[in-house]
């Protein structure tokens, strides 16, 4: 057994406050990892799950809680690893903690965002890969809202996306989020894991992404 924590630790003050009780209870001690450790391992599990084709590159994007990991591999080999300090949790809580959703802090959030991914999308785009796969919750919640939309079979295209956030940005407000397809518990941090992902999209010039099982 391998215990493992990630983006939450990390930034801790004092880890220990957490990690000394944390292993007392599982009985078993905690490694915390590093983004491109985490990178790696996030690639692994879908490649165990989706085995890719022979030769083939593979994009895979995970958008946690407070970190966001980009991959190229071949294989089950990792050639770009990225960990970025944007997510979910920590996206909408940045740009939209008064629980107010408008185009202007939308637009905002997507250009500041997106100034992460551009630090590396020169070099990913120029390395290329055949396909691209999203992993987590948040592109799961995002894919399961494109089919109830009754935009897309199971992928988020860039077709579907824009689709997606006019309609967050129509509730006005967070609390007043209702999209079909998306989890009470999700709503509360739905619109930041869009942000991400739409500021991946414009990066990296995704046209669709497939999504992990």
């Amino acid at each position: 057994m391998r215990a493992l924590a990630t983006n939450t630790v990390r930034l801790m003050a004092a880890p220990q406050s957490f990690l000394v009780p944390a292993e007392t209870a599982l009985g078993h001690g905690i490694e915390v990892i590093s983004g491109r450790e985490e990178a790696r391992l996030i690639y692994l599990g879908v490649a165990h799950a989706q085995p890719p084709k022979p030769g083939n590159l593979r994009l895979v994007i995970d958008i946690g809680g407070g970190s966001t990991e980009c991959i190229i591999g071949r294989g089950f080999q990792t050639i770009e690893r990225e960990s970025l300090q944007v997510g979910c949790i920590a996206t909408t809580r940045r740009f939209f903690g008064s629980g107010r959703l408008s185009p202007r802090k939308w637009q905002e959030a997507v250009i500041e965002v997106g100034a992460e991914f551009q630090q590396f999308a020169n070099a990913y785009r120029a390395l290329g890969w055949n396909e691209a796969i999203g992993a987590s919750g948040t592109n799961k919640a995002i894919s399961e809202i494109c089919v109830a939309m009754k935009l897309t079979k199971g992928a988020v295209t860039a077709q579907a996306l824009p689709q997606v956030r006019d309609r967050l940005l129509e509730a006005g407000s967070i609390d007043a989020i209702d999209l079909p397809g998306l989890s009470a518990e999700r709503r509360a941090i739905i619109a930041g894991g869009v942000v991400v992902l739409e500021a991946a999209f414009n990066a990296l010039g995704l046209e669709r992404m497939a999504v992990s099982k």
